[in-house]
C-alpha cells in the first residue's frame, strides 16, 4: 500500500526457559537461563534461599497466586510461597541495573 512502518524490535533468544530458569543481569541485559535453580533450592518464592527465576516473575506478575498453593514451602515444608522474598530480590535486581532505584 506504499506505507512504511517502523517499530522497535527486541532480539529474544530462548531455549527451553522453564520455571526454574535463573534470571540475572550481566551488566548490559537481563538474561534468563540456561542455569536452573532446580527443585532445591528452587525459586526464591520456595523459601529455601534460591535465586530469582521465571516462577518468581510469574509470582510478581500475579500469574502464580500463592493463595492457590498448599503450604508446602520453606525448611519445614509448612509455609506459603514467599511473595516478600520475590519483591525484595526484584528490588535488589532493580538497584543493580540502576543504582538510583535504591529503596
Amino acid at each position: 500500500a506504499g506505507v512504511r512502518m517502523r517499530a522497535p524490535i527486541m532480539k529474544i533468544h530462548t531455549v527451553a526457559a522453564g520455571g526454574g530458569s535463573i534470571l540475572n543481569y550481566d551488566g548490559q541485559r537481563l538474561r534468563c537461563g540456561p542455569e536452573s535453580a532446580g527443585a532445591v533450592p528452587g525459586p526464591a518464592c520456595y523459601r529455601r534461599g534460591g535465586p530469582l527465576t521465571v516462577t518468581d516473575c510469574n509470582v510478581m506478575l500475579g500469574k502464580v497466586r500463592p493463595e492457590e498453593f498448599p503450604h508446602v514451602f520453606g525448611p519445614n515444608s509448612d509455609q506459603p510461597l514467599d511473595t516478600k522474598a520475590v519483591g525484595d530480590k526484584f528490588q535488589k535486581l532493580a538497584e543493580e541495573i540502576d543504582p538510583s532505584k535504591s529503596a
